[in-house]
């Protein structure tokens, strides 16, 4: 319940968002013509019932809320979320059979990205991993950022990329999973900064610690900042191209933009509790295993 209440409470309001959005500029642009024309093609009944049970990316399909290019990534992160559940808590045949069956429904894009997210399921149960020395600690700890900030200016991902649909007919069907390459080589600079962080243990008198109060109040707005900020951002970026000119300053408009964002997130991602409340009072109390899903699985 938990998990849907994080999720939904977030991908409902941005699902609206992106329609809105993206429907008002079209009745802006070109009038109720362009705004049915949107309506008949982006907001059908199956459209919307794809992205509301998570499966728009399953093995070629690529079906997203309109504007909102974000959400891709949570077709795939729910079923890692439904995979974890099946591997933890089911046993004997069973666990075998329901897994494969999910892989086999997910497809090829889906499972290609679940050792990056397996990862992290890894390092929070493995707390005795750790480096040699503390002094290479903090050396991972600053330079993991920076390898990742020089991976991806590089354009190592875009190379492998190319290389690799280059050389594999076909390949393209991994869609935005092409790049796994890349992400697996982000993910060991990650979880290498957080086994990082974990061994140094920073004390209370750091800065870290002494902005962790503003630090966790910030992260509840971290998947709202994911969801909302898109349409706006396309929206601004679909009438400078109309017009040749940006409607406003650029650091105007992204400042706007956050302010639009932490309204959004103070209702919906900061009010997960009445979404928790709601999923249980329509599904029901989670048997005893399954509640335990919240403390065993990652954030």
């Amino acid at each position: 319940m938990a998990r849907a209440a994080r999720i939904y409470s977030v991908v409902l309001p941005a699902l609206a968002l992106g329609v809105v959005v993206k429907g008002a500029y079209a009745l802006y642009h070109g009038g109720g013509n362009e705004l049915a024309g949107f309506m008949s093609a982006e907001v059908t009944p199956l459209k919307i019932a794809t992205i509301l049970t998570f499966t728009g990316q399953l093995w070629t399909l690529s079906i997203g809320i309109p504007w909102d290019g974000p959400i891709w990534s949570l077709n795939y992160e729910v079923f890692y979320y439904l995979l974890f559940g099946v591997l933890t808590f089911m046993t004997g045949r069973r666990r075998t059979i329901v897994a494969i069956a999910l892989c086999v429904i997910a497809g090829p894009k889906i499972l290609v990205l679940m050792p990056c997210w397996w990862a992290g399921v890894f390092l929070a149960r493995r707390t005795d991993l750790a480096f040699p020395s503390r002094t290479m600690a903090w050396v991972a700890v600053f330079a993991a950022p920076m390898a990742l900030w020089l991976l991806n200016r590089s354009g190592f991902g875009d190379f492998i990329k190319r290389d690799v649909l280059w050389q594999v007919p076909g390949f393209w069907r991994l869609e935005d999973a092409t790049n796994f390459v890349a992400y697996y080589v982000d993910t060991v600079f990650i979880a290498a900064a957080f086994m990082a962080a974990r061994q140094l243990r920073f004390g209370a008198t750091s800065l870290l610690m002494q902005g962790a109060p503003v630090i966790q109040w910030l992260a509840g707005y971290t998947f709202s900042l994911y969801l909302f900020h898109r349409p706006f951002q396309n929206l601004l970026a679909q009438i400078t191209a109309d017009y040749g000119e940006p409607p406003m300053d650029p650091v105007l408009g992204l400042g706007l933009i956050l302010v639009v964002v932490a309204l959004l997130g103070s209702v919906t991602e900061k009010r997960k509790e009445g979404w928790r409340r709601l999923f249980t009072a329509l599904l029901g109390q989670p048997a005893p295993a399954l509640r335990a899903v919240k403390a065993a699985s990652p954030s």
